[in-house]
């Protein structure tokens, strides 16, 4: 099924996706958009031109949404104004 959905997704976000999944294998972590770019960038594939940075994250982006991928889950990010909560006052 990933397969089926790779196969359909614009070259430049699979390559970017592939080459994300593979950044993160190599290094055991999950990785920002900005840390595989990095890491990319250091360690160099065959064949694969590395767009600019912004562009590699956008790539990865819409390649994540197309797949159906979720980075963070929805409650990952603390809503509201304060940095503090309630219960830590």
């Amino acid at each position: 099924m990933l397969n089926e959905k790779l196969a359909k997704l614009k070259p430049s976000w699979r390559q970017a996706y592939l080459a994300n999944q593979e950044a993160e294998r190599q290094s055991v972590s999950e990785l920002t958009a900005s840390e595989a770019y990095d890491w990319i960038k250091d360690n160099c594939f065959d064949g694969y031109i590395l767009p600019m940075k912004d562009t590699f994250a956008d790539y990865l982006t819409k390649a994540r949404k197309e797949l159906g991928e979720q980075r963070r889950s929805p409650n990952a990010q603390k809503s509201g104004r304060s940095a503090i909560l309630r219960s830590e006052i």
